[in-house]
Order: C-alpha cells, then sequence, then structure tokens
C-alpha cells in the first residue's frame, strides 16, 4: 500500500478522479462542502447526548469532575485528527494507493483513494478512526475507576473524535441506505460511487 501525505488540498475539485465502470451509481450526498456540513449537523446530537450521558453517568458514580486532563485530553486532539486519517488509509487494501489532504481553513483533514473496495470494506474503513479514537477512550474512561491523568484525558480526547467522526456516520448512513451489500463502493472527485 503507497500512503501519501499530499498536503494542503486546494479545492475539493483537485481530488482524484477514479476509473468508473460504465455502471456505477453516484451516491445522492452533499454536491459540495457547505451541504455536507449542513447534512452532517444533525448527527451531532445523538454523538453529545452518548458522551454527556457517560460524563454524567461517570461522575455522579465516582463524585468526580473532570478539570487538568481535561486540558490534556484536548491538546491531544490535534494530533488525533491527522492519526484518524492515517487509520482510514491504513485500512485500504494493500494494492490501494491513499493520498492525505488538509484544507484546515474549512477543517477539512481526508485520506482519498479512488481505489474500488467492498461495500462492508468502505464502513469498515469509515468507522475504524471513530471506533479506535472515539469510543475506545470513551470506554476506557467510562469503565475505569482510576483517576489518573490519562483515564480522565481519555473523555475529552475520546469524544472530540468521536464527535469529529460524524462525516463518517453520514457516509456509513449514505452506503446502508443506497448500496446493496454486493457491491463495491469507489470514490471519484467529491462524490462516492457504487456498482456491481
Amino acid at each position: 500500500m503507497a500512503i501519501d501525505y499530499k498536503g494542503h488540498l486546494n479545492s475539493l475539485s483537485d481530488l482524484p478522479k477514479g476509473d468508473l465502470p460504465s455502471q456505477a451509481v453516484q451516491y445522492d450526498e452533499a454536491g459540495d462542502l457547505n451541504e455536507l456540513v449542513e447534512a452532517v449537523l444533525p448527527w451531532h446530537w445523538p454523538v453529545l447526548i452518548f458522551i454527556l450521558g457517560l460524563y454524567l453517568v461517570k461522575s455522579l458514580r465516582t463524585g468526580e469532575w473532570v478539570h487538568l486532563p481535561t486540558i490534556i485530553g484536548f491538546i491531544a486532539i490535534f494530533p488525533g485528527l491527522f492519526l484518524h486519517e492515517w487509520i482510514h488509509a491504513l485500512c485500504f487494501p494493500r494494492q490501494a494507493s491513499v493520498h492525505i489532504y488538509r484544507k484546515l481553513s474549512q477543517g477539512v483533514l481526508l485520506a482519498y483513494s479512488t481505489f474500488p473496495v467492498s461495500r462492508n470494506r468502505f464502513i469498515f474503513i469509515s468507522l475504524a478512526p471513530a471506533l479506535l479514537l472515539g469510543v475506545v477512550p470513551l470506554v476506557i474512561w467510562s469503565l475505569s475507576m482510576g483517576t489518573g491523568i490519562f483515564v480522565r484525558s481519555c473523555l475529552p480526547f475520546g469524544a472530540a473524535l468521536l464527535f469529529g467522526a460524524v462525516g463518517d456516520f453520514y457516509n456509513v448512513a449514505n452506503t446502508l441506505r443506497q448500496v446493496p451489500s454486493d457491491a463495491k463502493v469507489q470514490l471519484s472527485g467529491w462524490h462516492s460511487y457504487w456498482f456491481r
């Protein structure tokens, strides 16, 4: 597998175009970044409720509210965002060429490949960072009775990186709703396509 950090992305229209089969069907999805932001906003609420629920349950159970570890956890978010994209990249098949881009002025970091993958692999690629960097730290934090800085910093770190994965949840929801289970998924430009 080749993973290439491309750096700054001038425009979303600069994303590579894949060689799509003639029967490829474009997802019904956001047409640009502004539409994507609008589409993923509702996904923030269930994530926020989940995180606040965990925080409330644990704080009531232990009588401990978070302070210094919150700052440490938030500082760790920035490298965590880049790690999020590397996890996406590492989940592609070995034969794939994956590019990592950033467009920080619009809050965009993305791992991108035009290599076709199965529907289930695409879902796995989309969810892996949220599970590893969001859910796992939150589970560690919520189940641990420890009060060390590492355990307590898992809350803000996991919460922020789970919150930052709402675009991935949007992709998974679109895939589950639109793509037959035996189909392949491929990115081309800004859009996702499926075909058999």
